[in-house]
């Protein structure tokens, strides 16, 4: 099931106030590139919960992703691989506060993988699934255990007291082949509403070390709660003896959502690993401008 809760319009207004208040927070925190938070083993999904209003941890829903093998090399795959590719679901999750003041302030996102156990979502790993109650085939386990020993790779880039910015490498299947790629995520919160989303963006790392925005790959303006069937592409190439590498599956595309052009110039802030509150600010007002233009306001 694709659930994408995409925004109309009417609700422009709504997104672009509240990316002109992202940067009116406290200083951000500046990270020497640190690994995210792993949401802790064992935390049920609330997709109906409101996050204004609860006070447990991870209240949050950034974005659940099912993986679902739809495209290339298909008849690669045994029956066994195929089902287990979409036995677990990346979650990614935050803890939204509300603070004396009566504002809302975004403390942490956090990434893990998740299984239905009991009739609700449930985040496992390797060591707590049997404990919890996951039924996890052999195929799923080994999964489950590659897949969060590849966490760490997700960096967090820099944290405000109501945005969160994040990058997460993976392949994205593009001109007929699998292609490294960086998806920066940048998480925010309305500090009035506690409302949140997520603006997505694809990053090439070049050979220097520096990353740049892919081209012809827009904006993508992601709510909170969304719920993506994931689609994946095969490549047949990288099996041996019927068994795929680290190379084999690639993305589709980017979470479902609005997708945003880039206003030209594109500035070189949506590309680079660490800000300070100054450009923080001017990123927003940049980000702000691709919105407004794509609302025709």
């Amino acid at each position: 099931m694709k659930s994408s809760k995409s925004l109309g319009l009417a609700c422009w207004t709504v997104w672009t106030v509240m990316l002109a208040c992202l940067w009116l927070g406290s200083m951000p925190e500046i990270l020497a590139q640190t690994p995210i938070a792993q949401i802790t083993p064992g935390t049920t999904i609330d997709l109906s919960a409101d996050a204004s209003v609860s006070q447990q941890r991870w209240n949050l829903v950034v974005l659940l992703a099912t993986p679902r093998i739809s495209s290339g090399d298909t008849d690669k795959l045994s029956d066994v691989i195929r089902s287990s590719v979409s036995t677990l679901t990346l979650t990614i999750l935050g803890t939204v506060r509300k603070t004396d003041e009566g504002t809302y302030q975004l403390q942490e996102i956090g990434v893990g993988y998740s299984v239905p156990i009991g009739g609700k979502q449930t985040v496992i790993n390797s060591e707590t699934a049997f404990q919890l109650g996951a039924k996890l085939g052999f195929v799923a386990n080994r999964m489950l255990k590659e897949n969060e020993g590849r966490l760490p790779e997700v960096i967090q880039v820099v944290q405000a007291s109501n945005m969160l910015m994040f990058d997460a490498p993976g392949l994205l299947f593009r001109d007929g082949k699998h292609q490294e790629r960086i998806t920066r995520h940048l998480c925010w919160i309305d500090p009035v509403t506690g409302k949140a989303a997520t603006l997505v963006w694809l990053l090439a790392k070049q050979p220097d070390g520096t990353s740049q925005v892919v081209q012809g790959e827009p904006l993508r303006l992601v709510p909170s709660g969304t719920v993506e069937d994931r689609g994946i592409h095969v490549d047949g190439s990288q099996f041996t003896f019927g068994i795929p590498n680290d190379q084999a599956f690639a993305l589709e595309g980017l979470p479902p959502g609005t997708s945003i052009p880039w206003v030209a110039p594109l500035t070189p802030l949506v590309s680079q690993d660490s800000f300070t509150q100054p450009q923080l600010t001017e990123l927003s007002t940049y980000l702000n401008q691709c919105i407004t233009a794509a609302s025709g306001r």
